[in-house]
């Protein structure tokens, strides 16, 4: 496959919104993290994209001095390695996505102070990084296939390397998500009874971090041993 083409704080906005319409009342699910705040959850079959998948979440800065070091936004523990890691440049002009043995850096400007959607697609043996609708660089690497020991939002591991900002509306699919269908969906519940998602029934998990959840879709776990809710091990809040 080749891809060729709520906030802060009140005065905080998204960035960007997708061309298509929507007429639901949907917002993402945001919270707010400080140098003390990431959370931590146990591991899950959903967090792991080795077999390919996409990650997609809205993300926005609120520091403003470069911190010294790339602020984790996601990261997830093997039980051998670390499987993958998601952070923004300290100076807010890019995202890297990183494993154990490889590292690759996509250029985009982060310092409007806006909420950004952004997409990591796994492919067969690349992985596409959008953001706000648009594909930004293919890096020539995969991400491990490693079982999920554990998965933290706003830190590497609970703690170091701490995001200071805003994060959420993470969605975890079994699947390569087209494009187009990010841009349709990024402001679509896809779980609307009444205009599922068409890919739903590979969506393996999704947030909901203003109540520091992360919740198991029924339609890829509903009948299998995964489908216990996904426990927060560790507030560090």
């Amino acid at each position: 496959m080749t891809y060729q083409h709520r906030t802060l704080a009140a005065a905080a906005a998204i960035a960007w919104l997708p061309l298509a319409g929507y007429a639901q009342d949907y917002t993402p699910d945001i919270a707010e993290f400080a140098l003390d705040t990431g959370l931590s959850f146990a591991g899950h079959p959903a967090f792991n994209m080795g077999e390919g998948g996409t990650i997609e979440f809205w993300v926005a800065p609120d520091w403003e001095d470069d911190p010294g070091y790339d602020p984790v936004v996601l990261s997830s523990d093997g039980e051998q390695q670390l499987s993958y890691v998601f952070s923004m440049l300290g100076d807010k002009s890019g995202f890297v996505v990183q494993t154990s043995d490889e590292i690759g850096e996509v250029d985009f400007n982060f310092g409007d102070g806006a909420l950004h959607h952004v997409a990591v697609i796994c492919l067969d043996e690349a992985i596409v990084v959008m953001v706000d609708g648009q594909p930004l660089d293919e890096l020539p690497f995969t991400l491990p296939n490693e079982a999920p020991v554990q998965f933290y939002v706003g830190s590497i591991n609970g703690e170091a390397l701490p995001f200071v900002g805003a994060i959420g509306g993470l969605r975890f699919w079994d699947v390569a998500l087209e494009p187009e269908e990010l841009v349709t969906w990024a402001m679509l519940d896809p779980l609307d009874p009444e205009f599922l998602h068409p890919d739903v029934t590979a969506l393996g998990a999704y947030s909901d971090l203003t109540q520091q959840t992360i919740e198991v879709s029924d339609f890829l776990w509903g009948d299998e041993d995964d489908a216990a809710p996904i426990t927060l091990v560790e507030a560090t809040q």
